[in-house]
């Protein structure tokens, strides 16, 4: 048989091509798997960039709001019992509003202005996140309490292992993360930081739902002590007097200080006063507890009320100037309001005692009660045999009731003389006989007095005045 030499020579060519083909394949395949593999990573680095880059901003925020609320936060009861406070960072998308903080005077992040109106918190893996702060207690007697905080991403997609130390590295120093698979040594409670900088436990961020989980970021936050000293004034009581207190004078440039229950001052000058060259004008109440001293005249529209005495020369009436008290000289009463004098009140000017105590008139100072009278004329009765009764006065205190009678007429009868006489000269008799009963008493019978005459009655009626005083021993 004679071979074709040809022919052989074109088989061995077809099998080198197929050769050469499957040795292509073979490099575009892997050409194409190292592509794939150089996209991947690519993109996870730049959802790592992302991540780190959004956990940076946050961290920045989260860092001026506690600056700026490090006192409120300080005073939140939470805090004060050294448990976690979550603050809310901002809204989760587009359609909603930045959330409410824990209190009125707590905004979240977003709230209190330190991210802008169109920030969204979310992550290329789909995470939010949160502020956790607490108290941290000093260790030197001379240090304060402060504030710290950690930012805690969740939700979303779990960062790979891989990936998660790239984002916390990214973010800086702060950053830090918890692996899926912790590395010897570390355990998914175990929060580590940036190339190992720093180590929390999880379970002290931990507050209500919000909790540091395996693969996600977090950042640590705080204020130091020098915020607590800033050359700023507190506006209100962060348990520190030291922030509520000005070192200089405070100058108002003008301007009014208003709605001020108590200014109190302290000094050699003026000790605990308001001091004006001007008017000061004062709301409804004015409470002293010392003396109060003026050099002028004091206006009062409405009634004073003085639990002690009251001490001047003079006390006018400005509305008509009719009467006015001095002691040295005139007394003289228009209208005297009062609900009591004392009987010791001592009243000053010349008065002729002679009707009272004798002797010639003197300018001296006479005791109030010694002028008084003692019976004090309440009302006046017509009493007779038919309306005997008088009703007792209403006497004040240490006052008695007392009545006196005057007889107006007089209960009476005639007696005939039935004495006959016969003599020589005649008949004779004796003359007849008036009784007249003029003795008056009056019973006491508690709320009134029974008015009558002793004796036996007589045919005609009587009648008395009765007058009711009461007595002031």
């Amino acid at each position: 048989m004679i071979k074709n030499p040809g022919t052989t020579k074109a088989r061995r060519r077809r099998g080198l091509t197929l050769l050469e083909v499957s040795a292509a394949l073979g490099i575009l395949v892997l050409v194409i798997g190292g592509l794939a593999q150089l996209v991947a990573q690519t993109g996870e680095s730049v959802r790592a960039r992302g991540a780190a880059e959004r956990l940076r901003e946050i961290t920045k925020a989260s860092q001026q709001y506690i600056d700026a609320y490090a006192p409120q936060l300080l005073q939140h009861p939470t805090v004060m019992a050294d448990q976690p406070l979550v603050i809310p960072i901002g809204r989760t998308n587009a359609a909603s509003l930045p959330p409410n903080g824990p209190t009125a005077t707590l905004p979240s992040v977003q709230g209190a202005g330190m991210l802008y109106r169109d920030f969204i918190d979310n992550n290329p893996y789909g995470h939010s996140h949160a502020l956790v702060v607490r108290k941290i207690d000093p260790v030197l007697p001379n240090q304060k309490a402060r504030i710290e905080g950690m930012i805690v991403s969740q939700g979303g997609a779990a960062i790979p292992d891989r990936s998660i130390g790239t984002v916390a590295t990214l973010a800086g120093a702060q950053g830090g993360f918890i692996m899926q698979v912790p590395v010897a040594g570390f355990t998914t409670n175990d929060i580590v930081g940036t190339r190992g900088g720093w180590r929390a436990q999880a379970s002290n961020w931990t507050a209500g739902s919000v909790s540091p989980q395996p693969g996600h970021v977090m950042s640590v936050v705080g204020v130091n002590d020098s915020t607590l000293n800033s050359p700023y004034l507190a506006r209100i009581d962060v348990g520190d007097p030291e922030q509520n207190t000005m070192r200089v004078a405070l100058a108002m440039g003008g301007n009014a200080i208003t709605n001020a229950p108590a200014v109190c001052a302290g000094g050699a000058t003026a000790a605990g006063c308001v001091g004006t060259s001007g008017t000061v004008e004062i709301g409804p109440n004015i409470h002293v507890n010392g003396e109060v001293a003026a050099g002028g005249n004091v206006t009062a529209v409405g009634t004073g009320n003085f639990g002690n005495g009251v001490y001047a020369p003079i006390y006018y009436d400005r509305t008509n100037n009719t009467y006015y008290m001095q002691p040295a000289g005139l007394t003289n009463l228009n209208t005297l309001r009062t609900q009591s004098f004392s009987l010791d009140t001592r009243v000053s000017g010349t008065y002729n005692k002679s009707a009272v105590f004798g002797g010639n008139g003197t300018n001296n100072q006479y005791r109030l009660g010694d002028l008084l009278p003692r019976y004090v004329l309440q009302e006046g009765y017509a009493a007779s045999s038919g309306a005997p009764n008088v009703y007792k006065p209403l006497c004040g205190n240490g006052g008695e009731a007392k009545i006196i009678l005057h007889p107006r007429a007089d209960s009476w009868a005639f007696q005939a003389n039935l004495n006959i006489t016969v003599t020589d000269d005649g008949v004779s008799t004796s003359p007849a006989t008036t009784i007249v009963r003029r003795q008056y008493m009056a019973s006491d019978l508690g709320t009134y007095w029974r008015v009558n005459l002793t004796g036996t009655d007589h045919a005609e009626a009587w009648e008395a005045m009765a007058m009711t005083y009461c007595y002031y021993p």
